[in-house]
Order: structure tokens, then C-alpha cells, then sequence
């Protein structure tokens, strides 16, 4: 008797530790088409997030169209028509949206894992002035929320 509850208690263990896996991970690079509509501006353009690479590229509303910003170890160069210089990334506005998403997805290496819902993958992106909320499906950033409640969508890059 002791040897089948032995048997029957190892087999229930087997079950439930092959049922757990890890949970999935923050993507860490990343090309995607942006867009952010807040305060009556369409902002849209690509992010590129790589190794130690984070590049915002602007193509609406069309006063910015073409600028590039691209932050890595060495600072921020901000670029347009094949130009750049290097800049202080403090002369940029926080509350630009290349300063936004600069700020939330540098962070993604260290998200953590909030749950799964409606087939998306929720992450907190833990900045230390607020904390973004990343959603991702099969591996793919779909969408960025940020606490004040302003949303960032993301779509495969072409």
C-alpha cells in the first residue's frame, strides 16, 4: 500500500512539474513600426532595439519626418538627411516620444513577467521614474502602456 501512494504521489509531482515551464521572456531586439496619437498628434515612425542600440525614427507628423535618434552606450545622435551629431540626451524633452520610448524599452532586459491575457503576454518594463507596461504576442511587441495611460501600438516592421 505504502508503495502505490509512493508511486501515485511521484506520478502527480511528474504531472505538475511537467505542466509548469518557465514563463516567456521580454523580447530583447526588435525592429517594429510605431504609432502613438496623444494630444491631437499623430507620431509615427520605426524603433529599432538591439544589443546596445535603441534607434527612433520619425516619419509623421511631417515637421518632424526623418529625424533619427539613436542612444547607445556612447550617448544620443540625433540625425536627419544623412546627418548627425552627438547631443546631451537631457536637451530632449521627457515627454517626446523618442525620450518615451528611449526611457521604457532600454529596460527590457530586465522586465519581469506580469501574466497572460486574451493571448498577450503582459511585461513590466521597471524604469525608475515609472514603470511601462510592455504586451507581446508569440514573441512580437504589440503594444506599450505607460501609467499615464497613453499607448504606444507596434507593428512588424516591412
Amino acid at each position: 500500500m505504502k508503495r502505490l501512494i509512493c508511486l501515485l504521489f511521484a506520478a502527480a509531482l511528474v504531472c505538475c512539474t511537467a505542466a509548469c515551464g518557465e514563463p516567456p521572456k521580454a523580447p530583447t531586439e526588435f525592429s517594429a513600426v510605431y504609432r502613438i496619437c496623444r494630444d491631437d498628434i499623430d507620431c509615427r515612425g520605426t524603433v529599432t532595439v538591439e544589443e546596445d542600440d535603441i534607434r527612433v525614427t520619425v516619419s509623421s507628423p511631417g515637421s518632424a519626418k526623418g529625424l533619427s535618434f539613436d542612444y547607445t552606450d556612447d550617448g544620443l545622435t540625433v540625425g536627419y538627411a544623412g546627418h548627425g551629431t552627438k547631443i546631451n540626451a537631457d536637451y530632449i524633452p521627457s515627454a517626446a516620444v523618442p525620450s518615451q520610448l528611449y526611457r521604457a524599452l532600454a529596460y527590457l532586459p530586465q522586465a519581469s513577467y506580469l501574466g497572460t491575457e486574451d493571448g498577450e503576454d503582459r511585461f513590466s518594463l521597471p524604469s525608475p521614474e515609472r514603470a511601462a507596461e510592455l504586451r507581446t504576442r508569440d514573441g512580437t511587441p504589440i503594444k506599450l502602456i505607460y501609467p499615464d495611460g497613453s499607448e504606444v501600438e507596434f507593428r512588424e516592421a516591412e
